[in-house]
């Protein structure tokens, strides 16, 4: 009796052992889980914390180190059309305006204003001289890319010769010869279109198509150039006097230069007209001159026109003479770009 009992005692005692060792390491367990969390937490905190800056003696604190220089910019060299057409050191970046997007892809020359003129004409017995005044503009233009040029002319007024007005204009596309970045040979192909005059002296054309051939030297918006043209004339006229006449049907050739920069432009250009079937055959030669200045807003512009051939004077028996003619005139305006 007594070693039964004994033995449920001694089963008791480890069970109740058991227990409480189970019991001991679930609250250690839970002792471990609730430090290292509140040391997690500690830590996140001193993270966020701001450091505050303790102060120094400026005596013995040690220097600051010097600030790094930034690293030296490569230049970029100058280079041509055919390694960097777009580089802005690029020599020939004006010429390559139309593919680079240029602000500015041309240089132009243009002044509207007051014009006073004088017409003279010489033709036999006729020797006369007229003043007019008017209202005129004239503007002319190149792209920078040494590919187009373009002119136009317009007047409109009276005086002595009565009525009195202009029309012009020219338009030349083509191309230059990648000789060099700042010069090299030139074609444009366009056409040529001028109607002006009074009673005393009135010349008119229709040149379709005009061809120009010559050298160009471009750089930056400084333009000079020169060479020979020639086209076809359609249709025209050259009226010499009241009682003058001459048609112009034919071939015309002659040559031309011209300079221009932004504020600043003189030309000079020759042409003969060869009329072989229209009276007698002779040709008929036309020669203009230009020069432009502008200062400011203000611009003032000198051009000349002079005309040799020979024309049918009506009012004498259809009487054939040769005669010359002179057209000056003078404008002052303001001037655009």
């Amino acid at each position: 009796m007594v070693l039964p009992q004994f033995c449920a005692v001694l089963n008791a005692t480890g069970r109740a052992a058991s227990i409480g060792y189970v019991k001991k390491r679930a609250v250690t367990s839970l002792a471990s889980l609730t430090v290292g969390f509140a040391l997690l937490l500690s830590t996140e905190a001193r993270a966020d914390e701001v450091p505050v800056p303790v102060a120094t003696d400026p005596q013995t604190a040690p220097p600051s180190p010097a600030p790094l220089a930034p690293p030296p910019q490569a230049q970029t060299p100058s280079a041509s059309c055919t390694v960097d057409p777009c580089a802005s050191t690029c020599a020939c970046a004006a010429r390559c305006c139309g593919k680079c997007g240029c602000d500015k892809p041309k240089v132009s020359l243009s002044v509207t204003g007051v014009r006073f003129a004088v017409t003279h004409v010489n033709a036999g017995p006729v020797n006369e001289t007229t003043l007019g005044v008017g209202f005129a503009g004239a503007a002319e233009t190149y792209a920078l890319d040494g590919t187009a040029h373009g002119s136009s002319y317009f007047m409109l007024g009276g005086g002595q010769g009565g009525f009195e007005g202009a029309l012009a204009g020219t338009i030349d596309i083509g191309y230059r010869l990648p000789v060099s970045e700042d010069h090299g040979p030139f074609g444009r192909i366009g056409f040529d279109g001028r109607l002006q005059g009074n009673d005393l002296l009135y010349f008119s054309m229709l040149e379709l198509p005009r061809l120009a051939l010559g050298w160009q030297y471009l750089k930056g918006k400084t333009v000079i150039e020169g060479g020979a043209r020639g086209g076809a004339i359609l249709a025209g006229l050259y009226d010499p006097a009241e009682a003058g006449r001459r048609k112009l049907s034919g071939f015309e050739w002659g040559g031309f230069v011209s300079a221009q920069v932004e504020f600043l432009r003189a030309d000079a250009s020759f042409m003969r007209i060869e009329t072989p079937k229209t009276l007698n055959g002779t040709p008929v030669d036309v020669a203009r001159g230009q020069l432009c200045g502008v200062g400011g807003k203000l611009g003032v512009c000198l051009d000349g026109m002079l005309f040799r051939g020979d024309a049918e004077m009506r009012a004498e028996a259809s009487a054939i003479r040769s005669t010359t003619s002179q057209y000056v005139g003078l404008t002052v305006g303001i001037t655009g770009f």
